[in-house]
């Protein structure tokens, strides 16, 4: 195993971040963009919990865009882990990441 995963699965979330921020910047915000593509879908009140609950509950219908790699979600997931939730969307989001991620 290599790049981010590796990092996830040595429990070294510290530097599966920063390369998340590298790749990230490597790639011009292209999984950014990807990222808030994944979460906009289905949403008609953006960054909400609302939003975010509309999304798990059409689980099935979702569509992980082209391009959005698997090591960003993995990287997103443990950076959302991180932040404060103080509405619950990033728990939510959370929900959302393990299922695809399984």
């Amino acid at each position: 195993m290599t790049g981010i995963g590796y990092y996830l699965s040595a429990g070294h979330e510290n530097s599966a971040l920063l390369a998340f921020a590298l790749h990230s910047r490597a790639r011009n915000g292209e999984q950014a963009t990807l990222l808030r593509e994944l979460f906009s879908q289905g949403k008609t009140l953006p960054n909400s919990v609302e939003g975010a609950q509309l999304l798990l509950d059409n689980i099935e219908n979702i569509k992980i865009p082209a391009g959005l790699s698997r090591q960003t979600l993995e990287a997103y997931r443990v950076l959302i882990s991180r932040v404060g939730d103080p509405v619950g969307t990033q728990a939510i989001r959370a929900k959302v990441l393990d299922i695809l991620l399984k």
